[in-house]
């Protein structure tokens, strides 16, 4: 999926999260990690959204290795992983922007799975 069906995505995650919180500085905050969850898994990708967004971050993602982890639907940005991480993070720390981040990438996994059936959430599980 490109970039605009991510937004399109999140946008529609966002719209969702506000009609069922109601407008607040948390829901902002939620929807801002949930606008920029939608886009971290495809940091990998060569010119992703996230990439033209985080230049520096994106050359330091590409100095790690492009093995079976850190390849572009590897396990570490597009899998079960991220979201478990997420999970686990937000209900340790407990932050809005947290929130955010998981649904934005939950949106990300949705559609990517919805469009593309070759894409597996729960590789390297089991």
């Amino acid at each position: 999926m490109n970039k605009i069906g991510h937004r399109n995505g999140a946008v529609v995650c966002m719209t969702a999260f506000f009609l069922v919180k109601g407008v607040s500085i948390d829901a902002v905050v939620t929807s801002v990690g949930i606008y920029f969850g939608a886009f971290i898994p495809d940091m990998d990708a060569d010119y992703s959204y996230i990439q033209h967004l985080f230049p520096k971050l994106a050359k330091m993602y590409k100095l790690l290795p492009k093995n079976r982890i850190f390849k572009h639907r590897g396990l570490f940005l597009h899998s079960f992983y991220t979201l478990l991480f997420l999970f686990l993070l937000y209900n340790i720390i407990g932050t809005s922007i947290l929130l955010g981040l998981f649904l934005g990438v939950l949106s990300h996994h949705v559609l990517d799975y919805k469009i593309k059936n070759y894409f597996k959430l729960f590789k390297g599980v089991w």
